[in-house]
């Protein structure tokens, strides 16, 4: 018995130093191998996290750089070139609205305002995000418009309803696309973590994404195709726009029973 706990004992001291060499010679190393391996794997993460920050960073610096003296000069002459023609606008809504005639060098300062914004357009538009592109694109549109004789148009207008309807109606078409347009600038401008979505800022003016109007009822819909985009709509379109909205006031303008 005494010799069979000998053998045991020898068994396990055997054991033992075998484990023992086993952890020196072979798991040891390859445990140092493995940890070694995992502290460079570790350490080439946080470079390349730290690459990438560092690459963002400059790319951030750089974007900012081209804003502040290529981007903001460029949206100083867009946004001289829209309040001119603004004003312009106003002048010939109001003479629709109340059948009277504009002065004839109207046209011209407005095409003066046209060529100054397709100049920018033409320099502004790769540095800016598609939502903005396609808002100063629709504001070019509505800047590019020959104005139609203010008494004929205004004709027409009275022969649909109302001209100082559409004549107003179109105006405040015109302030939400300008109004939309000071808020993508401030928007693009600034540099807060938590950016707005331009297509949000879209929606809040009631644009769809490609910044046209989402007022669908008929007088919204004559003013914008008949006053504020007249060229880019067909006279058959112009027409049925002007047949819902006679309509539409006759439906609003009944007498009692």
């Amino acid at each position: 018995m005494e010799l069979i706990n000998k053998l045991n004992l020898v068994e396990w001291a055997t054991v033992l130093a075998f484990i023992t060499g086993l952890w020196k010679f072979v798991l040891k190393s390859a445990f140092e191998i493995w940890w070694k391996n995992k502290l460079e794997q570790q350490k080439q993460e946080v470079g390349n996290a730290l690459s990438i920050q560092k690459e963002l960073t400059l790319k951030n610096a750089e974007f900012e750089k081209v804003k502040l003296e290529r981007v903001l000069p460029l949206l100083e002459k867009i946004n001289s070139a829209i309040s001119e023609h603004n004003l312009m606008f106003n002048t010939y809504a109001h003479a629709i609205a109340n059948n009277m005639s504009y002065p004839e060098r109207l046209e011209g300062l407005r095409l003066e305002q046209d060529k100054k914004m397709v100049s920018a357009l033409s320099k502004i538009s790769i540095y800016i995000p598609s939502e903005f592109r396609a808002l100063l694109y629709q504001l070019r549109r509505v800047m590019s418009c020959s104005w139609r004789d203010a008494e004929r148009a205004c004709g027409v207008l009275r022969s649909c309803g109302s001209s100082s309807e559409i004549a107003f109606a179109a105006q405040e078409l015109y302030s939400e696309l300008i109004n939309c347009y000071y808020s993508m600038c401030s928007e693009y401008i600034s540099s807060t973590s938590s950016p707005i979505a331009l297509s949000e800022i879209l929606t809040s003016h009631q644009l769809d994404q490609a910044a046209r109007t989402n007022r669908l009822d008929p007088a919204n819909q004559l003013a914008w195709k008949f006053l504020l985009l007249p060229e880019y709509y067909s006279s058959n379109e112009q027409v049925a726009a002007q047949n819902q909205y006679e309509q539409f006031h006759k439906n609003n303008n009944q007498p009692p029973a």
